[in-house]
């Protein structure tokens, strides 16, 4: 069937199509379903880097919260040794307003660097994920035609 068809195709210069409408619609189907396969694959995608993109907004939730608890801590610090230079009775309390002024110092840098590494994680996120987003939409559209 297929050599008739094409013979003729040939020898009537093109008024009779090259391919039947069988063959035309397996090779549709065909296409459709590579096409279907590559949508579910790209949403998988999608999905994947939507979840890495909400876990990294949950840390960097979490190290801001650090962060906060940091100054929180620090702010304490700073009202005990406040508290103790103005009651300095004894040789101890000058100890404890030296260990305070420590943490207060450790505790300020370590909010600092908290900080930074939430903020940059964020951000860091923030661009991979809506990369992730405009080449999944884009590809998405690419096999559905809109």
């Amino acid at each position: 069937m297929g050599i008739i068809r094409k013979t003729l195709s040939i020898s009537t210069l093109g008024l009779v199509k090259w391919r039947s409408k069988a063959e035309l619609l397996e090779r549709t189907t065909l296409e459709r379903d590579v096409a279907l396969e590559e949508t579910v694959k790209l949403s998988r995608r999608q999905t994947r880097a939507q979840n890495r993109a909400e876990k990294a907004e949950k840390r960097a939730e979490k190290a801001e919260v650090d962060a906060l608890s940091a100054a929180k801590k620090l702010k304490r610090e700073k009202r005990r040794a406040k508290h103790s230079a103005d009651n300095p009775a004894t040789a101890a309390a000058d100890a404890a307003i030296r260990v305070s002024r420590r943490a207060r110092r450790k505790a300020r840098k370590e909010a600092k660097g908290v900080e930074k590494h939430a903020r940059f994680g964020a951000r860091k996120v923030k661009r991979s994920a809506r990369k992730a987003a405009i080449d999944t939409a884009g590809k998405v559209d690419d096999f559905t035609g809109a």
